[in-house]
């Protein structure tokens, strides 16, 4: 037994040194990883208190003070912060691969480097400079070296464009160091025109020059933040000797902003080719371009700036909407549990849906054009007899606001306007105004069907010589044309048209209230078909019966509570279709 004993022990020996080996040779490798990559710069971002850099650009030289980093070479300027914090955040933990000892630096092409950068960090790691030569045999690097060492490794492509920013990349491009909460006041000038933006004690912003009127938010927010966030597209550095050039000797357009000082911005002549304008601020500064853009933003007309809303009142806050077309007027009233009502006739229901589409077109109507400042007579817009009016009042009644609709414009599908809080004639879209000139039947809720479609379990329609049913299984739906008949299952989609279909029926007039003695069929007419509706427990919801007389566009409705309604034929005759379309044989 004890040969056995020997293999066992020598088949063990032989697993532990393999495993030793192993491991032995996974250290070497990950040694050999560490070697290939490691850290480019001993120094930290946030240790980095100046640095030079030197490309085919030229040198420039940045210190940080105070937090804010400064170009002192080659000229004093501010440094953009965003563009040094992008070049450190990214070389300062960038890698180095592949490093070989060597003395000859010519042959990487590092005796002279193509892009240098010198980091000086205030920590133990003191100061760094790091040259790229050529670019490597591995697609995507290049050569480099740390000055003073002796070893020359690799860098992704990546680190050679972070150095190769110039003077324009590097340098604060930023126009107005102003936050645009802090702006105040804004002034548009050029030949024979001037333009003025003023901001209120409650931050509302108002045209006052060339006219006083409300400022459109939207233009002026989005003004505001240009201003914020304007950058100059290229600095002119030749500006001493030539400002003839750039049409600065005399200014097309002077911009100021008054914040807690003023500044006004010259705007010279265009560049067309470059899509840019060419500036200076008044009396200092260099000569720079801004984008064409932000010079179409501010050289506008007047009209451009002022508010082209209509009315006030939000739609929340309206509580009476009171409607005036010719002789005939009505009004509706929102009570406090927010439901609409007739104000003279409350046990009349109005259409919610049609109420709210109405508040939509209130708040949408917008002023198309500016026609006419305090006019000394309304009469030639029609607005001294308006064709409509519209009058909205918050709760309190107080500040109501009336908008009268006049004239069609001769020219231009334009409707002449005014408001009563405004001084001016406007005009509206004349396809909008439509949307105003509504009698109290337009807001009626005239649907013949109160419930929710949601109760109905089964619907009968019944013409002469048949009768076919809809019926609903928990979820699912069934046709059948008799009772013994299983029914065949259809598409939920297909039943939800016919549901919507009653939903909507309208009637055009009530003949007979409920409650009154029922005459049957009017004279004249005959029986054209009749429709049962029915809940879960198989009651009866609600019954119509149809009936007409040949080609009459109407037809009359009677329902189970024996009211007779005059309804378009149309509506009927879909009803019909679409429950005889569910019943069809498919052809094979």
């Amino acid at each position: 037994m004890n040969w056995r004993k020997t293999i066992i022990l020598g088949l063990l020996f032989l697993c532990a040194g393999a495993g030793y080996y192993a491991d032995r040779a996974l250290t070497q490798k990950r040694q050999m990883a560490s070697q290939r990559e490691e850290s480019l710069f001993l120094i930290q971002k946030e240790e980095v208190t100046a640095f030079s850099l030197r490309n085919p650009s030229g040198t420039c030289r940045l210190e940080k003070k105070e937090q804010e980093w400064r170009i002192l070479e080659p000229q004093n300027l501010k440094a953009d912060r965003d563009q040094v914090d992008s070049l450190l955040s990214n070389i300062t933990v960038a890698k180095k691969y592949d490093p070989v000892e060597t003395n000859d630096l010519a042959q990487y092409g590092l005796d002279k480097p193509q892009e240098t950068i010198v980091l000086e960090g205030s920590g133990a790691s003191g100061k760094q400079t790091l040259l790229i030569g050529l670019e490597s045999t591995i697609p995507g690097r290049f050569f480099a070296t740390i000055e003073g060492e002796k070893t020359v490794f690799t860098v992704a492509s990546h680190v050679k464009n972070f150095l190769d920013k110039n003077l324009f990349l590097l340098r604060d491009k930023t126009i107005f160091d102003i936050k645009k909460e802090d702006i105040a006041k804004l002034e548009i000038s050029q030949t024979g025109t001037s333009i003025t933006l003023q901001k209120s004690a409650d931050d509302l912003w108002a045209l006052t020059s060339p006219v006083q009127d409300a400022a459109d938010k939207k233009a002026v927010d989005n003004l505001l933040s240009d201003i914020e966030s304007l950058r100059a597209t290229s600095f002119e550095e030749d500006q001493t000797t030539t400002p003839g050039f750039y049409g600065l000797a005399q200014p097309r357009l002077h911009f100021t902003i008054t914040a807690k000082e003023s500044v006004t911005l010259q705007i010279g002549r265009e560049e067309q080719s470059a899509s840019r304008y060419f500036a200076r601020k008044k009396d200092s500064g260099p000569i720079f371009s801004l984008p064409k853009r932000f010079v179409d933003e501010i050289n506008k007309d007047p009209d451009e700036f002022r508010s082209r809303d209509i009315f006030k009142l939000a739609s929340n806050d309206i509580y009476e909407i009171k409607i005036i077309v010719g002789e005939s007027f009505f009004s509706i009233v929102k009570n406090e549990k927010g439901a609409w009502l007739f104000s003279s006739e409350p046990q009349i229901p109005v259409h919610k849906g049609r109420v709210e589409k109405l508040l939509s077109d209130i708040a949408g109507l917008r002023i198309n054009s500016f026609i006419e400042e305090a006019p000394s007579s309304l009469a030639p817009y029609g607005l001294e007899a308006p064709r409509a009016r519209v009058l909205l009042y918050p709760k309190d009644k107080k500040d109501k606001e009336i908008l009268s609709l006049g004239n069609k414009a001769q020219e231009g599908d334009i409707c002449y306007a005014r408001i009563s809080t405004r001084p001016l004639i406007f005009g509206v879209d004349w396809t909008s105004v439509g949307d105003f000139y509504l009698t109290k039947q337009d807001l009626q809720d005239r649907r013949i069907f109160t419930l929710a479609t949601d109760e109905i379990y089964k619907i009968e329609f019944v013409e002469p010589g048949k009768k076919r049913t809809l019926e609903r299984k928990d979820d699912r739906w069934f046709a059948r044309e008799s009772k013994e008949e299983k029914g065949k299952e259809l598409p939920a989609y297909a039943v939800f048209g016919i549901l919507a279909d009653i939903a909507e029926l309208e009637f055009e007039s009530e003949i007979q209230a409920p409650g009154t003695e029922s005459p049957g069929i009017p004279t004249g007419e005959s029986a054209l078909g009749k429709v049962n509706m029915y809940d879960k427990n198989d009651a009866t919801l609600d019954t119509w019966e149809f009936s007409g007389s040949g080609n009459a566009p109407t037809l009359t409705l009677k329902n189970s509570k024996d009211s007779l309604f005059l309804i378009r034929q149309t509506p009927f005759q879909k009803i019909r279709d679409d429950f005889n379309a569910l019943f069809k044989t498919e052809s094979k």
